[in-house]
């Protein structure tokens, strides 16, 4: 199995909060790429609450919502399944992401 490195891993969470251009270059890098997308290609909307693309705008009303509260039986029964899961994914890149 080929080695799963940090640096082939995309933090949606870091992505969204971000300005995205900084992950898109190094992806473009990685896959030798011509160099698209500029930092300046996005700007932050204090309306939505994260960064927007300058030539398509932000992402509509019905994207980026709040999902309802999951109930906590359901959560914990996620968190057991999930953690041998979550547990060889630390171990395999080196990323953890501090999942409950």
């Amino acid at each position: 199995m080929p080695a799963v490195t940090a640096d082939k891993i995309i933090n949606g969470d870091t992505f969204a909060k971000e300005n995205p251009a900084e992950t898109l270059i190094k992806v473009e890098k990685f896959l030798g790429l011509e160099q698209f997308s500029n930092l300046q290609d996005y700007f932050f909307s204090s309306e939505k609450g994260f960064r927007c693309a300058k030539n398509s705008g932000c992402l509509h009303d019905e994207k980026g919502h709040k999902f309802p509260p999951l109930n906590q039986t359901v959560a914990a029964k996620f968190r057991r399944y999930f953690k041998p899961f979550n547990k060889e994914f630390y171990k395999l890149t080196g990323i953890d992401f501090h999942w409950k």
